[in-house]
């Protein structure tokens, strides 16, 4: 099975203050719908380069 790899983004984007991440963009995350992880860091940051190396 083939998949496509493509960034599907979400239509609210949660205030975002993680600048190095590929979904950080104008202080929102293009990605989430909810950045409330309680007292944990953000499990789905990923810096933009290491995204870029995919």
């Amino acid at each position: 099975m083939e998949f496509e790899n493509k960034i599907i983004y979400s239509d609210y984007e949660p205030p975002c203050e993680r600048r190095g991440c590929f979904a950080y963009e104008n202080g929102r995350c293009t990605i989430l719908t909810s950045n409330d992880f309680g007292k944990r860091e953000c499990p789905f940051y990923k810096p933009e380069n290491e995204n870029n190396e995919v």
